[in-house]
Formats: structure tokens, sequence, C-alpha cells
């Protein structure tokens, strides 16, 4: 959970997604007195003044069964693995391999959760749990670069 408070960032005008070790380096790396603000003042900077063309998503502090860390904005496949569901204390939520959800924060309740839509659009979540990543999730994507694997 030591990554719980790493960000990433989607950046709306280049289309592109930053990582947290690339806005930590830019931060302290840039000494030019003349050119835009990145070049002058570093990637933190323009995060910090610019909040409308940078849109954060936070660690949720989980892996998925591939050890890749988990954000707010990914989207996820549920991938049953068949060992773990036998034990017999985990159903891996009735065996859903297959079906993909989107990684998002709960304001209400205050914890991540993963959620879809069913035909008539009604949104089930379920709160993200450790068991569930670590076993049964795999991240394919996220919702600014893969948005069409929703619609799947």
């Amino acid at each position: 959970m030591q990554d719980r408070f790493r960000f990433r960032f989607w950046d709306t005008k280049g289309h592109v997604m930053l990582g947290w070790d690339c806005v930590c380096q830019t931060a302290f790396n840039c000494t030019r007195k003349e050119g835009n603000s990145i070049q002058r003042y570093g990637l933190m900077y323009e995060l910090f003044t610019t909040p409308i063309r940078y849109i954060p998503m936070q660690n949720t502090g989980f892996y998925d069964n591939h050890q890749k860390q988990i954000y707010e904005g990914d989207i996820v496949r549920y991938t049953c693995d068949s060992d773990y569901c036998a034990d017999g204390y985990h159903k891996c939520r009735e065996c859903n391999s297959g079906q993909v959800y989107k990684i998002y924060w709960d304001e209400m309740q205050g914890r991540f959760k993963y959620g879809t839509f069913d035909e008539n659009r009604e949104n089930y979540d379920i709160d993200l749990e450790e068991e569930d990543t670590e076993y049964c999730m795999e991240v394919i994507g996220n919702i600014y670069e893969n948005l069409e694997l929703l619609e799947v």
C-alpha cells in the first residue's frame, strides 16, 4: 500500500499519459530562463498551474495478477483462476471471467470500486479488494486511451 499516494496524469492537450516518475524527474531538472513554463519550471509546476489540462488518477495501492499497479480510471478484465476459485473460500464474483470493469473512486463511501453497466445502463459497483486484484484482475487499458474496451 506504499504506492497508494502515487498519481499519474492524463494530458488532455498532448493526449499522453504522464507517469509519476516522469512528473517528479522533470520537477527538478529544468533550469532554462527562456521558453515556456514547462522548460523554465518543470512539469510539476505546469500540473499545478493548469489543472484543467491535466487529469490526475490516483494509485489504488493494489496490483493486478501480473503485478501491474492499478490506478483510478483503469479498465480491468476479470480473469478466473480456477485453482483460486476451487478452494471454496473465494468465488471470483460467480466466475465472471472475461467481464470488463472500470476502476473509480466512490466519494460517498470513500473507497475505490470497480463497476460496469448492464443492458439497462444500471451501474453494478463492487468494492475493490486485494483478493480480487491479486488473483482475478488484469489491467487491459484506461478510460482515456482505451475507452472502446468498455463497449465490448
